[in-house]
């Protein structure tokens, strides 16, 4: 297998994945995982504001399960320090 055909396959399986967490109703891993793969950043408290995602260390720590590249950056701003992800290519 060429390195063409098994980035296209890993591409597919990811496809089947998306269309898995979304089939149906859009859940809050859907919603993040739309919004990752649009090029935006998310940090906790914007998935609690636009998603009412209370847990996104844990969605991420799934959907790196499921084989996608999201990176984390800390950020430290005055006395607070939070996770920023990103989904990388």
């Amino acid at each position: 297998m060429t390195e063409a055909e098994f980035h296209q396959l890993q591409l597919e399986e990811q496809e089947q994945l998306e269309n898995q967490f979304i089939g149906g109703m859009m859940n809050k891993t859907a919603k993040v995982l739309a919004h990752l793969k649009k090029g935006n950043t998310i940090t906790s408290w914007q998935a609690i504001q636009n998603f009412r995602a209370t847990r996104l260390a844990d969605i991420v720590f799934r959907l790196r399960g499921h084989g996608f590249n999201i990176a984390t950056e800390m950020i430290e701003d005055g006395k607070m320090r939070y996770a920023r992800y990103r989904m990388m290519k």
